[in-house]
């Protein structure tokens, strides 16, 4: 087209240099109208999404009595630079510079589109009050601050470490506003993330938002799949105290600075859609700070969320093997027939666990899960967790007996929460009997052992002191078969069986012991 122009106007005797000078200023225009109308629209999508960014404060309550610069001085008179001090401590003044800090998203429940969440990263609010606890407890106060200035103190509904994502309940009262004067950003559906994509960051910097006004910062999708600075090794069934679920590779990388401060900020697409709540991993680990992560609002971030919102604990699938990785070069020196670069193979399969019982064996090399290429043991870990306990996986492995893929459904249990002194759950999913919380088998980590072989029975998690249960000689770590000879392995299954039974109810454990648990005494503040 330049070039066509060009020639017509030197056809009608126009001068070469003013041809092509006009012509380059008609694209230079073209060109300075793209960029506005891109600028347009990012001044228009932060506009509409800071709102529902917000900032949080983490603020130790000891940290007062242990500061010397807000005592009083030893003559027992006031010093007002300690007075300045004090005020920085001080939520409510404008002079408050909190010393742990970062940001959270509101969110709103697929089920409940009324309402209102803050979502945010659990590093964030570790140690803040629980929501129906005594706040006086607690190691830290949170206070949080949404565009405009309002802010008030909360309390978290819910935490999970294995997702480090925790969910904050919002006080109206003390906000003085109501649900509707908080808008949730709308989550992407159906999630499709692309390298090059551009995305917008919101979020609390080095505490800059301390008005409640996010800032903001835009680039594009890096990479998919990452992972912040591995842990040591894991261990060989469940996993190490200090690896998450991101250690595992669910993050994505961005290209934009998301320094201390971000974490539970929000990662916006160019239609305004939350796709991604961002964190400060990058910065933490000691990342170049060009550099940041954020988690990917897909389909297990949803279910996560929404169960954390429900007050419930975050369950994730489990195998019950012993994956070790196989490289390259190890696959090309066997001769193994596919064209898959690694594999994990499996050293070792629980007795009796989800994938024994499904039929995988020692020596199997894992290919693929629901579809999805298995590289290393990491790929295996993510992609089961990602799953939900009593669910299906589709597994395909490589058996060189059989020299040939084959296709293993397996009924998957439930992952053995390592750090479960650091779950936060208000609302559990089946409320206590008699005293008596049960989990599957394998929920928890600290009642497993080496030896351990994954029973058909439902976990002894926690015993109330004093209760008929307690009473009955119960305790934790034990596990119940059948419940009045109906054979119970997981916890719906076994309030299931307690549907409509009352009176004495007798239990039966794996090696044969029954237990008989007498019905509650009535209360007797309780009027007939």
């Amino acid at each position: 087209m330049f070039f066509r122009t060009v020639r017509n106007c030197l056809k009608l005797g126009i001068p070469v240099l003013i041809v092509i000078g006009y012509v380059r200023s008609g694209f230079a225009q073209s060109e300075l109208d793209a960029a506005l109308a891109l600028e347009s629209a990012l001044v228009k999508i932060i506009e509409d999404s800071e709102p529902s960014v917000v900032s949080i404060a983490r603020i130790r309550t000891n940290d007062a009595d242990q500061d010397p610069a807000v005592r009083l001085n030893p003559f027992g008179r006031f010093n007002w630079r300690n007075q300045d001090r004090q005020a920085r401590r001080d939520p409510e003044s404008p002079d408050f510079q909190p010393n742990s800090f970062g940001a959270g998203v509101i969110l709103s429940r697929q089920d409940a589109p009324n309402s209102r969440y803050i979502l945010t990263n659990y590093h964030v609010v570790k140690g803040g009050p629980v929501s129906g606890a005594n706040a006086a407890e607690a190691e830290a106060e949170l206070f949080v601050r949404i565009k405009g200035g309002h802010g008030y103190y909360a309390s978290i509904r819910a935490a999970d470490p294995r997702s480090d994502l925790a969910v904050l309940d919002i006080d109206y009262q003390r906000m003085k506003l109501g649900p509707r004067d908080l808008k949730p950003l709308k989550i992407a559906k159906d999630l499709k993330i692309r390298k090059g994509q551009i995305v917008i960051g919101l979020g609390n910097p080095y505490s800059i938002a301390r008005d409640g006004s996010a800032s903001a910062s835009w680039g594009i999708i890096s990479n998919q799949a990452r992972h912040p600075k591995l842990p040591p090794e894991p261990e060989t069934i469940t996993s190490h105290s200090e690896e998450t679920l991101h250690h595992t590779g669910t993050l994505l990388q961005v290209d934009m600075k998301l320094n201390l401060g971000t974490s539970g900020g929000a990662l916006i697409n160019l239609k305004g859609e939350f796709v991604g709540l961002t964190t400060s991993l990058a910065a933490i680990e000691g990342f170049e700070a060009s550099s940041g992560f954020a988690i990917p609002a897909d389909a297990s971030f949803v279910r996560i969320f929404e169960t954390l919102a429900r007050g419930e604990e975050v369950e994730y699938g489990f195998l019950g093997v012993g994956p070790q990785d196989v490289s390259a070069r190890e696959i090309t020196r066997q001769g193994f027939p596919f064209a898959q670069a690694s594999a994990p193979i499996l050293r070792s399969v629980f007795g009796n666990s989800p994938a024994g019982r499904a039929g995988l064996q020692e020596g199997d090399l894992v290919l693929k899960i629901q579809g999805k290429t298995i590289l290393n043991r990491r790929d295996l870990m993510r992609e089961i967790s990602l799953l939900e306990p009593d669910s299906e996986a589709k597994v395909r492995i490589w058996r060189r007996n059989l020299n040939q893929p084959v296709d293993i459904t397996v009924k998957l249990g439930k992952w053995p929460v390592v750090n479960d002194e650091e779950l936060i759950v208000t609302h559990p999913r089946y409320p206590e009997w008699r005293g008596l919380a049960v989990d599957y088998p394998t929920g928890r980590n600290r009642f497993m052992t080496r030896s351990f072989r994954y029973p058909d029975a439902v976990l002894v998690r926690e015993v109330t002191p004093g209760s008929p249960v307690d009473q009955a000689g119960l305790q934790s770590g034990e596990f119940i078969a059948s419940v009045q000879d109906r054979p119970v392995k997981t916890p719906q299954e076994f309030h299931e069986a307690l549907n409509n039974l009352d009176g004495d109810i007798t239990l039966r454990l794996i090696d044969g012991q029954q237990i008989t648990v007498p019905a509650p005494s009535p209360d007797p503040t309780s009027t007939p």
